[in-house]
């Protein structure tokens, strides 16, 4: 923020004296003063999933209770669900503050989460892990204390909407390249169903005309569980390296692959 302050002053010189305006610019950081504001936790957008159950306010730090939300695998039976294990929340309202977080019940009480650490995020673009996790079977706890005022918190690194469509698009565009350079080369979307919430779920069939009929069929599949966010950047790497630079796989195999949202 620019402050123009305006200085009156007196300059004698022998019996005389002139008055003098002299103006000074100074430059001041505008600061936002954010401890008296309540921690506030959402999960309310795409891939978002955390309930809160319970905030501890002292002097020195913040403890959040949190519990997993629920899956339900039929609409019809409500009492037939179980917690899912993924969660993807954003933290506001805590710069420089100890805060502690504390998720109960974790589904799955056993091995899995035994080496587990969330990831963070101040953009929601660079994740990283937080490697003081504690889980104890009753529950997992982790802490931070953010160098921002908002925070994203997450199972994994989250795999959006718009991550898919850029991965498409790159799909279609090597599609039409590759064609060029390859006439008999083979990109195809199938339409296989719809998901609980009505969205179309799709195959891709990529293959070499040629040996199509005489191919082995390989499928792949990744994402059909929220935590498994993981094997999609696995499957999406290895679906952009066989079109840059293997694309000769097709010679043997007819590759279908879905991806999961």
């Amino acid at each position: 923020m620019n402050k123009t302050i305006t200085k009156n002053f007196y300059k004698y010189k022998s019996n005389n004296h002139k008055r003098k305006n002299i103006t000074i610019k100074k430059n001041k950081k505008l600061k936002l003063n954010t401890n008296n504001k309540e921690p506030i936790i959402k999960s309310n957008f795409e891939c978002g999933n955390i309930i809160q159950h319970k905030l501890i306010i002292s002097k020195n730090k913040i403890k959040f209770i949190l519990e997993f939300n629920s899956d339900f695998y039929n609409e019809n039976n409500k009492n037939n669900n179980v917690s899912s294990g993924w969660f993807y929340f954003s933290v506001s309202n805590i710069l420089f503050k100890n805060c502690d977080f504390i998720l109960q019940n974790p589904p799955f009480k056993n091995k899995p989460w035994d080496n587990f650490k969330p990831v963070y995020s101040y953009d929601n673009k660079n994740w990283k892990y937080l490697k003081n996790t504690v889980f104890n079977k009753e529950s997992i706890k982790f802490s931070i204390k953010p160098s921002e005022n908002k925070i994203f918190i997450a199972y994994y690194v989250p795999f959006k909407k718009k991550d898919y469509n850029n991965f498409k698009t790159i799909l279609e565009k090597s599609f039409l390249f590759n064609k060029t350079k390859n006439p008999y080369y083979k990109y195809k979307k199938i339409k296989i169903g719809y998901s609980l919430k009505n969205q179309p779920i799709h195959f891709y069939k990529i293959t070499d005309k040629r040996y199509e009929k005489h191919n082995k069929n390989l499928w792949l599949i990744a994402g059909q569980c929220s935590m498994e966010t993981m094997g999609i950047y696995t499957l999406k790497g290895f679906i952009l390296r066989l079109i840059k630079d293997n694309i000769d796989l097709c010679k043997k195999y007819n590759i279908y692959f879905s991806i999961q949202i």
